[in-house]
């Protein structure tokens, strides 16, 4: 059986070409923009043609592009800001950083660079040098990486072989593949260590998710983009920005249910909204909780996917110290702890900005645990860390900023990933609308760019585009 490489950001320069057909690339007419500001709280002068639920960068898509095509759409936002899971922080450092999405991942084709460069974005192509330390806080030497690389691959293709054979099996994960696999070589303890490395950092961190809450056979089932990665050292803030303007949003205007009749009522703590259509772009984990009731409930075929597609978390630690005291070069610094899931990947920040700062990042089951402690505890885990990779003498970090997406009640996790009984047409059902009033979007939505934000940026133009060809 055949595998695809699985990283949106690569590990040890892993990149995938995935071509699109040119109507990706020209979905809105950017001649046509629009230089009013952007109304926060603003109320419609008439009542809308459609009432979109969230002002991540879906909803805000979804509205730009029927507002180009001259309907009134109005945006429901239960934060008090825009862009949900895109979220640039301005205060806590030097420099704006990205608390929630963070990369182009791909820049060739990409509709986010295509946006970028339309709107003169700033953006930076990223490289992937990666560093390696054992436990030991060695490094590893280029060789040796290559050779763990190899084997990785091996062993990529035989757990693709196994969970062929056990697809009749609706509770085998890719934790029990590996395991089977591991099982069959008889690795020795150190190689474990390298190989668990290898698969927390290009697995479990990609997709936000534990190997034992991942579909065997869909957990890489997601299209990429060629080229290298890239990111807004002004902030990813300004492509939310720039597809708010001229809309009329109301913030802090939580969505408590939504009621299909002649027309869609929606109501909320601000009031009940009525429209002739409604886009939800939640995020699926809004979705999991039930945060919205649905009258009539949502088809039983919209359900299951609901339930059987996992939200996943992968939360940052970012760390400003008062001088450098790692690889200034490096990109990724990886460290093979003798936990899997424990703090073995950070980012080096200073490396694009001149900043003296590094982003770790906790994922899965891991994450999850790290949000019920205090912001010293989480700190103190990831000096600990660097202390074994970098020596005792490093100084402690003099300002940090800890995100906790799983306890977000309007996000519930990071993004979404394919668990182990999620079926090959979830997404889609997802998807569908259900009659001529109801849509839904967001990047748990998309089949082929699920947990991106060119995913969800595409799932809001699509659902834009059923409504008007509707009218």
């Amino acid at each position: 059986m055949e595998i695809k490489d699985m990283n949106r950001r690569t590990f040890l320069k892993r990149t995938i070409t995935v071509a699109l057909g040119a109507w990706l690339l020209g979905m809105i007419p950017f001649e046509k923009i629009a230089n009013t500001l952007f109304e926060a709280n603003a109320a419609s002068d008439t009542e809308p043609d459609v009432i979109i639920i969230g002002a991540g960068v879906a909803g805000l898509s979804a509205a730009y592009t029927l507002k180009q095509n001259g309907m009134k759409p109005l945006v429901l936002e239960a934060r008090n800001r825009i862009g949900g899971r895109i979220w640039t922080d301005k205060q806590s450092f030097d420099k704006p950083l990205d608390l929630g999405a963070t990369w182009i991942h791909g820049v060739t084709n990409n509709p986010i660079t295509k946006l970028a460069k339309q709107q003169n974005i700033q953006i930076l192509h990223v490289e992937e040098q990666d560093v390696v330390y054992n436990k030991l806080g060695k490094k590893m030497t280029e060789d040796h990486l290559d050779a763990l690389e190899k084997k990785y691959d091996d062993l990529l293709e035989e757990v693709a072989d196994i969970a062929e054979a056990e697809s009749d099996n609706p509770t085998f994960s890719l934790q029990k593949a590996f395991d089977q696999v591991f099982r069959n070589h008889g690795f020795t303890k150190q190689e474990l260590l390298e190989l668990n490395l290898m698969v927390h950092t290009n697995i479990e961190h990609e997709y936000a998710a534990d190997l034992a809450d991942l579909s065997p056979k869909l957990w890489n089932d997601d299209g990429e983009f060629g080229g290298v990665d890239a990111i807004f050292l002004k902030g990813y803030d300004q492509i939310t920005s720039f597809l708010a303007k001229g809309l009329s949003i109301k913030t802090e205007t939580i969505v408590r249910e939504i009621s299909l009749g002649e027309q869609v009522t929606v109501t909320t703590n601000r009031g009940v909204f009525t429209a002739d259509h409604v886009i939800v772009t939640v995020p699926l984990g809004v979705l999991k909780k039930g945060s919205i009731k649905f009258s009539p409930a949502l088809p039983a075929r919209k359900q299951q996917a609901i339930s059987q597609l996992g939200m996943g978390v992968l939360d940052k630690v970012y760390m400003q110290f008062p001088s450098v005291f790692w690889d200034k070069n490096a990109d990724w610094m990886h460290y093979m702890a003798a936990d899997r899931g424990s703090l073995p990947e950070f980012y080096n920040i200073y490396k694009y900005t001149k900043q003296p700062i590094l982003l770790g990042f906790n994922a899965g089951s891991f994450a999850k645990k790290a949000e019920k402690l205090a912001d010293k505890e989480v700190v103190l885990q990831m000096m600990s860390t660097l202390k074994v990779m970098f020596g005792n003498k490093i100084p402690n970090p003099v300002r940090t900023k800890i995100t906790r997406w799983s306890s977000d009640p309007y996000a519930y996790g990071s993004y979404s990933y394919n668990a182990v009984l999620t079926n090959a047409d979830d997404r889609d059902a997802l998807a569908e609308p259900v009659g001529e009033q109801l849509f839904f979007a967001g990047e748990a939505t998309s089949a082929d760019y699920f947990a991106t934000v060119h995913g969800a940026y595409l799932t809001g133009i699509r659902e834009a585009k059923r409504i008007i060809e509707i009218l």
